[in-house]
């Protein structure tokens, strides 16, 4: 995440799977739109700041999951 931009990869493969942008509307949430470059279909999600490397979304259906910021070394 950087700029309102970001993208994310399958840790497995390394294969990029989605780009989208984000909206930081306070401290610790953040409104996404998410381009699935696998199904081709775009997602508005609702993130809260878990962590400073993790973030708990919910997608407009309800669905949850987490995103991780990958840590280089």
């Amino acid at each position: 995440f950087s700029g309102g931009i970001f993208t994310t990869t399958d840790t497995s493969t390394g294969s990029k799977v989605a780009d989208g942008s984000y909206v930081v509307t306070d401290s610790r949430t953040a409104n996404i739109t998410v381009k699935s470059l696998v199904r081709g279909t775009t997602s508005n999600v609702t993130c809260l700041l878990a962590t400073e490397a993790q973030l708990n979304c919910t997608n407009s259906a309800g669905a949850t999951f987490t995103l991780t910021r990958r840590q280089f070394s």
